[in-house]
């Protein structure tokens, strides 16, 4: 990759992107085509997704466990992309709904993001930041670290809800589309 335009990261939001591929019906997205795709231009630093693993009872059940463990692999996988770490929060369990269906609640995982980016922005490492979510929890990072020169591209989705206040306060914006993710398929 060209260092011209500078140095990149790029930034996945896993919840966001899961929703965003199931309902596109593209689920064997590779991760690594997609950050190359996305950072065309720029010199990439790092890539960062961040998730929580999924909840599990004590003890687990069978279904837990295997849910976990196929997770596991999931992210064992994006470790072997080069330049690829992943962040973990945790999920806390809230309940059922009306319907029996269990409640989680995600923590660690948006402040894991808002933690690299301020950094990453202060230590000078990069000048481009793309960011892959809907969550307009993270406006008032991206505001910092805009006003610290590091241009926000966002790549978000019109069939997962995103916040108006998030697109708004990005410098670019990209959509994904099937033609984006067709080019970046497991093979």
């Amino acid at each position: 990759m060209s260092n011209q335009a500078g140095k990149a990261a790029v930034f996945i939001d896993g919840g966001y992107a899961r929703k965003v591929f199931k309902k596109l019906n593209i689920m064997q997205v590779s991760y690594g085509a997609l950050v190359k795709e996305i950072v065309s231009g720029f010199s990439l630093l790092r890539s960062y997704y961040y998730d929580c693993p999924p909840y599990q009872s004590s003890p687990p059940t069978r279904d837990e466990s295997q849910r976990f463990a196929k997770t596991q692999r999931f992210y064992t996988a994006l470790k072997k992309y080069g330049y690829f770490e992943v962040r973990l929060g945790y999920l806390i369990f809230r309940g059922y709904d009306q319907q029996g269906t269990p409640i989680f609640e995600q923590k660690g995982a948006d402040v894991l993001l808002v933690v690299d980016l301020i950094q990453l922005t202060h230590q000078k490492m990069i000048d481009k930041a793309f960011i892959i979510t809907g969550d307009g929890d993270f406006v008032p990072a991206i505001q910092f670290v805009k006003n610290f020169g590091v241009q926000v591209h966002l790549y978000y989705s019109d069939v997962s809800k995103y916040s108006q206040n998030l697109w708004d306060v990005c410098d670019a914006r990209s959509l994904i589309t099937p033609n984006l993710l067709s080019r970046c398929l497991l093979p």
